[in-house]
């Protein structure tokens, strides 16, 4: 499995900003649909009320995905070097 993730690494596919702001949106969607069975797996696991859980957990993973699809583009942009990396 490592060796295909590899591989398909190697394509050069997820260096689109397109692969890159869907591979951020799927999570990101997933967790707001999923936001009550997330709150209740952290009630049941660590005794979390929902406002504890959103605050502590489920808030904050959002907040960095938006952050993240915010910045992409920006984080994305070629700048030159004064070294050459590719030795």
């Amino acid at each position: 499995m490592v060796q295909s993730q590899r591989e398909y690494f190697l394509t050069g596919d997820t260096r689109s900003y397109e692969f890159r702001a869907e591979a951020l949106k799927k999570p990101k969607e997933a967790i707001i649909k999923n936001e009550k069975e997330l709150s209740d797996a952290l009630k049941s696991d660590l005794n979390k009320s929902p406002m504890e859980s959103y605050l502590t957990e489920i808030g904050i993973v959002l907040d960095e995905i938006s952050f993240h699809q915010k910045h992409l583009k920006k984080w994305m942009k070629r700048t030159k070097s004064l070294y050459n990396t590719m030795k």
